[in-house]
């Protein structure tokens, strides 16, 4: 468990939908100076969905070179398949977070039918 305060940061995009990336790294020096311990990013209030997985990776990569390791920087997967999560665990080297309602569903058409 990680202690102290930590920003479910949201991921800035520009009118055209696309990253912000000097609106990112204003957030995140803002959070830096502000004293947080860690930051949260591509979770529920990260715009994920609307990120490819380049994108993804991009954020962080932001995000690592603004904080300059002042603090944590602790990103979700937000996976809905275990194999996709493992995947970015691999290339983030990050904790999985996982929803449990999802765990039976293994294909796209298993959860197309199911919801």
């Amino acid at each position: 468990m990680q202690k102290g305060i930590y920003t479910l940061m949201i991921t800035p995009l520009l009118e055209n939908g696309f990253l912000d990336e000097a609106g990112l790294q204003k957030l995140v020096e803002r959070q830096v100076e502000a004293g947080v311990h860690g930051i949260a990013p591509l979770g529920v209030t990260g715009e994920n969905t609307l990120l490819t997985d380049e994108e993804e990776l991009k954020v962080l990569e932001i995000i690592l070179k603004t904080a300059k390791g002042k603090c944590k920087v602790v990103p979700d997967t937000c996976a809905a398949s275990l194999w996709k999560a493992k995947e970015k665990v691999k290339a983030l080297c990050i904790f999985v977070y996982w929803i449990p309602a999802l765990a039976g569903m293994t294909s796209r058409e298993d959860r197309v039918c199911r919801w």
